[in-house]
């Protein structure tokens, strides 16, 4: 019996010695499981943390353009980034867009694995706020090849602009007015909290055709006629050409949404179009409308307001030399003042604007 219970003994404490260790196995595990939980829902590594960042005493009613340029010396294993603004934003890489937010509280997660290029890179944002306190949270986790991790955040070293100059998506922008980002807050802050951890990818629109769709391709280019490009718009020059309106001469007036002005062309049949930048001192035309010998432009964002504006020749030389203003509209983003649109008896105007515009 004293054997017996011996060996019980011997037993027992090896039954507990292993109970034991069965346990420190187990907590081990799990905490491994809450540490990979914990890194894989927090958007920055431990010390870096995105900073929400705008344009300095620019906030409500405001859109700015900013962007990050690095050196990707090593070739990119994975690379996730992470993005939100408030309240709406675009997102390109290397001049090439790659999304786009509707509303902050639905930031994105982007792949950008096979997008990122061994050299330069810049990432690009135009970013709107359409009321109260404006920022962007971003943070990019770029894992390279041999293992090491490299974040970048939104902060001081990013640029912000109050335009958008010739270039400002590429790696080699327009310098003129491009200062650091100033930090309105550490992600986690109220009113956003720590958004980039609900990011994720964009969703993908079904491509589905409405009946006025199928209706407008069934009239677009009919047989007869013939598609004809007429002028290569030189950017630096000339700017982007937004808007048209057609004189009683057949001549066109296009509008640069930009600083550039308005330009005049003059069809030659064949031969290159005659280019004319008109003498009034005037640009950002969005709108363009001519009636009864009068160019009527609506101005967003330009010179020398926002407004309706009525561009005449004041001197009898022919060409339209004096820009009055008939109403002040102060849009102060792209959804500004926009077309002009003659009434039905040719004696109103309509004045379309977004919905940053103020009622006159």
């Amino acid at each position: 019996m004293q054997m017996i219970a011996k060996g019980w003994k011997r037993h027992k404490k090896h039954a507990c010695n292993l109970l034991v260790m069965i346990r420190l196995i187990l907590f081990v595990y799990a905490l491994a499981i809450c540490l990979q939980v914990s890194l894989a829902s927090s958007p920055a590594p431990k010390g870096i943390s995105p900073k929400w960042i705008w344009q300095k005493d620019k906030t409500g009613d405001a859109e700015v353009f900013l962007r990050r340029q690095w050196q990707q010396k090593v070739p990119v294993k994975s690379a996730i980034l992470r993005i939100t603004g408030d309240d709406q934003l675009a997102v390109h890489l290397n001049g090439n867009k790659i999304g786009s937010v509707r509303s902050w509280k639905k930031p994105l997660k982007l792949n950008l694995t096979k997008r990122i290029a061994q050299g330069h890179n810049v990432i690009a944002v135009s970013a709107l706020n359409l009321g109260g306190l404006g920022g962007v949270v971003a943070i990019l986790e770029i894992v390279e090849e041999g293992g090491l991790k490299r974040t970048l955040v939104t902060d001081e070293q990013w640029m912000v602009n109050k335009t958008n100059p010739d270039g400002w998506m590429t790696t080699n922008p327009d310098g003129k007015d491009w200062v650091a980002a100033t930090i309105v807050g550490s992600h986690g802050v109220e009113p956003w909290g720590n958004i980039l951890t609900s990011a994720g990818p964009a969703k993908k629109t079904a491509k589905r055709l409405i009946a006025a769709q199928r209706e407008i391709g069934l009239k677009i280019h009919p047989g007869g006629f013939v598609v004809e490009k007429l002028f290569d718009v030189d950017a630096k020059t000339q700017g982007s050409w937004v808007s048209m309106a057609v004189d009683d001469q057949g001549r066109l007036y296009c509008g640069d949404q930009g600083d550039k002005g308005i330009f005049r062309l003059t069809l030659n049949g064949s031969k290159e179009p005659k280019i004319e930048k008109i003498p009034a001192e005037i640009s950002g035309a969005q709108g363009l409308l001519w009636l009864d010998g009068t160019l009527y432009a609506g101005i967003n964002k330009g010179t020398p307001e926002n407004g309706m504006f009525r561009i005449i020749d004041g001197n009898g030389d022919g060409q339209l030399d004096k820009a009055e203003l008939m109403r002040k509209v102060d849009a102060k983003s792209e959804h500004g003042n926009h077309a002009v649109v003659a009434s039905p008896d040719g004696k109103s105007l309509f004045f379309v604007a977004g919905n940053n515009a103020p009622p006159p």
